[in-house]
């Protein structure tokens, strides 16, 4: 039937039905707000942080003593962002840890990218830790070091 009208009178249709639906959604939404006026009038509305109020949420990821870690596994949250950055999807990072569900790699995962620049700066902070130790043993034996590298370089 719509399509029989003129386009105009198709275009002021739409703009006549998007009018009623958005006055619709304003009353029940006003309905909505005194309702809950009234219940916290009668006292029967929380009071607290959005933190209190929302169920608690899943929590994949926790910092134990400077470590990010996959809640109840002894995964680090390094080895999965690092898998991540190497372009592997999340179910191919669940089969290199049989240890982990499907759900706690997602889980970690939206844990980095939500937390991106504070995780970037935590697996910088390692690596420049690794590069230090590293360092400081080979000035503790540079002879050996150096008999391992050449023993690596082909013989011409």
């Amino acid at each position: 039937m719509v399509e029989q009208l003129a386009p105009d009178d198709q275009v002021l249709l739409i703009q006549i039905v998007r009018r009623r639906l958005a006055e619709q959604r304003r009353r029940v939404l006003a309905e909505e707000i005194a309702e809950a006026r009234e219940a916290y009038g009668r006292g029967e509305v929380n009071r607290g942080t959005v933190a209190n109020l929302i169920p608690l949420q899943k929590r994949y990821v926790e910092n134990i003593d400077g470590v990010y870690r996959l809640t109840g596994a002894r995964v680090s949250l390094d080895s999965l962002v690092y898998a991540f950055w190497r372009g592997q999807t999340a179910e191919s990072i669940a089969q290199s840890f049989p240890v982990l569900t499907l759900e706690q790699v997602y889980g970690a995962l939206t844990f980095y990218l939500a937390n991106k620049s504070e995780v970037d700066a935590y697996l910088e902070k390692g690596e420049e830790e690794f590069r230090a130790l590293r360092e400081e043993v080979h000035a503790q034996d540079p002879m050996f070091y150096q008999k391992l590298a050449d023993s690596r370089r082909p013989e011409a």
